[in-house]
């Protein structure tokens, strides 16, 4: 399965450069220019992300497979 999505700020403005991380696993990637990721090999059902961002606290988020496409709101 694969997750993707956008991460934003409060403005919702895209955000490069955050890692997007499978919790509890090595699956990660990081976004691109426009906020994008994309995550393969994830497992059905709930998963938490952990996204990281330098100079900030990680935000962990709960997801479920199979979804088309999430959207990320860092704080």
């Amino acid at each position: 399965m694969r997750i993707g999505g956008t991460v934003r700020d409060r403005a919702g403005a895209p955000i490069a450069g955050v890692t997007v991380a499978i919790e509890g696993s090595a699956v990660e990637t990081v976004t691109g220019s426009e906020g994008r990721f994309a995550l393969s090999h994830v497992s059905p059902g709930k998963t938490t992300l952990r996204i990281t961002r330098a100079g900030r606290a990680p935000q962990r988020v709960t997801v479920e497979t199979p979804s088309d496409s999430y959207d990320i709101t860092l704080d």
